[in-house]
C-alpha cells in the first residue's frame, strides 16, 4: 500500500471529515505554514516505509521516537526506517527500526481514532540529538497554550517539499474540543488546536508533533476537510498528557 494514500479518508459525518489511514483519499499538509530552517526542530524525525516518506513523529529517547500509530500500524519493523539530523528530508539519516508498539487500544473508541500512539523503536540509539522533553506525568490538557505543528505534507500548491513547514495553533479546553466534534473527540484521548483560519493540518502531517516550550503535547492525528478551518473545526491530535503513564510504563521516560 503506497504510503500517501493510506492517509486520508472522506467520511460523511455532518461535514466531511479528513482522517488519516485510509486506503482512499489526497494527503494534504501544513496550511499556511512557514519553513522550518535546520536546527529549529532537531527532535522531529520522518518515518520512511519501504523507503518513501510516510509520517512525521518526534525522536523522545535516544533510541524511541512517537508517531501516530495509523502511520506504522500495516508495516513490519523491518519495512521502516526513521530519518534524522536535517529538516531537509534528502539530508537525514537513517535509522533502522527494532520494533515497534502500537497503543493497546487504538482505534477501539472512544471517539475517532483513539489512542491513536505508537512507540518506534530504533536498532541504534542516535547520537548528536536532544531528544524532546514530555511533560510530567499528571499534567492535564495545556488549555489555552500556544503551539507549535511541523510537519512535512504536502503545501497549498500540491508540492511535497523537502523541508517541513510549521504553524502556531491554541489548545482548546477539553469542552470546545468536544463539541467542535461531536461524538468524535473524546478528552480520554484527543486534543483539540486551531489557528486562525487558513493556517492548519492535514493528512499528510499525521505523527508530526504538537510543542510548547520544548515539550510534546501533541501527535497529530485527523483533521476536517477542507483542512485550516480554525476554531470552528479545530486540528485533532491524540493528547500525550493523557497517555503519558502509558508512554513511562513501555520507555520509562
Amino acid at each position: 500500500m503506497r504510503p500517501w494514500t493510506r492517509r486520508v479518508i472522506g467520511v460523511a459525518v455532518g461535514t466531511l471529515l479528513a482522517f488519516a489511514g485510509s486506503p482512499t483519499g489526497a494527503a494534504i499538509a501544513v496550511i499556511g505554514g512557514q519553513e522550518v530552517p535546520d536546527g529549529a526542530a532537531a527532535s522531529l524525525v520522518s518515518i520512511r516505509e519501504r523507503g518513501s516518506f510516510a509520517c512525521g513523529g518526534s525522536l523522545i529517547g535516544p533510541d524511541v521516537a512517537l508517531t501516530a500509530a495509523h502511520c506504522v500500524t500495516d508495516s513490519a519493523p523491518a519495512e521502516l526506517l526513521v530519518g534524522t539530523g536535517s529538516a531537509d528530508l534528502t539530508r537525514q539519516v537513517e535509522h533502522a527500526v527494532a520494533r515497534v508498539e502500537i497503543h493497546e487500544g487504538f482505534g477501539q473508541g472512544p471517539g475517532l481514532y483513539a489512542h491513536d500512539l505508537a512507540l518506534v523503536h530504533l536498532a541504534r540509539p542516535v547520537t548528536g540529538i536532544r531528544p524532546l522533553a514530555l511533560p510530567p506525568v499528571g499534567e492535564g490538557t495545556p488549555t489555552g497554550r500556544t503551539v507549535r505543528l511541523a510537519g512535512w505534507g504536502v503545501t497549498e500548491n500540491g508540492a511535497h517539499p523537502a523541508r517541513p513547514h510549521a504553524i502556531s495553533a491554541t489548545v482548546l479546553g477539553d469542552a470546545s474540543c468536544e463539541a467542535a466534534h461531536p461524538g468524535q473527540t473524546d478528552r480520554r484521548t484527543h486534543l483539540c488546536a486551531a489557528g486562525p483560519v487558513g493556517q492548519g493540518a492535514c493528512g499528510g502531517d499525521s505523527g508530526s508533533p504538537l510543542v510548547a516550550n520544548g515539550r510534546l503535547y501533541g501527535v497529530y492525528s485527523w483533521s476536517a476537510k477542507p483542512c485550516a478551518q480554525g476554531p470552528l473545526l479545530p486540528d485533532v491530535a491524540t493528547s500525550v498528557p493523557t497517555h503519558r503513564r502509558w508512554i513511562a510504563d513501555k520507555t520509562g521516560l
